[in-house]
């Protein structure tokens, strides 16, 4: 069952629940929605789904087989990497965790410790959510899924056609496009650091 919804922007177990939530994170945000990946966990506070029983963890993380990661355009994909292994730094834990992946279960509890102490704006989420299940002592576990390819494509089906896919992948390797992916990159290792730097001043 995890498998087969695993292609969703996120998944969140409502004690015991899982409830599928299918929104495009990075687009919402891009187009000044605010931090839509916290607003799915409010939601996902209310929501219904199937009962699943899937481990003992508190939290498990969703991660990419390793084609899946690489269906990304390139400068994506070298930049998420850093920003992944800096994370699995300050969690303490020698796993390279793939936080990035947009995909987890989690209990209630552990989603409202998440919305009650988020505290970071925009792309610092990302960064900031693992910090703070880790901080409160939740068990976080990390399991590889198939399905969480790139997405991108799938919603640029008609130009992909027209053009053919290597001609429209260009259009992510601009200078422009670096520098935003750049922008979400620090985003999110703010996010994590400013969270990482609470914890050190209790």
């Amino acid at each position: 069952m995890v498998a087969e919804l695993a292609h969703s922007t996120s998944l969140v177990a409502n004690d015991g629940w899982l409830v599928e939530l299918g929104i495009e994170v990075s687009e919402s945000v891009e187009n000044g929605r605010g931090c839509v990946y916290r607003r799915a966990l409010e939601s996902a506070l209310s929501g219904r789904g199937e009962r699943v029983h899937y481990c003992d963890c508190e939290c498990v993380v969703l991660e990419r087989t390793t084609d899946a990661h690489r269906s990304l355009h390139v400068p994506l994909h070298y930049s998420e990497i850093p920003v992944n292994r800096i994370r699995s730094y300050l969690l303490h834990t020698d796993q390279y965790g793939d936080f990035l992946s947009g995909s987890f279960i989690a209990l209630k509890d552990v989603v409202r410790t998440i919305v009650e102490l988020s505290k970071e704006p925009d792309f610092g989420f990302y960064g900031e959510w693992p910090v703070i299940v880790f901080s409160k002592g939740y068990k976080m576990g990390f399991t590889r899924v198939r399905g969480l390819e790139w997405e991108t494509p799938s919603r640029y089906s008609e130009e992909i056609e027209v053009e053919g896919y290597r001609r429209w992948l260009l259009s992510f390797e601009t200078r422009d496009e670096r520098k935003r992916i750049v922008r979400v990159a620090y985003g999110i290792m703010a996010g994590a650091l400013n969270a990482a730097r609470k914890l050190v001043q209790r």
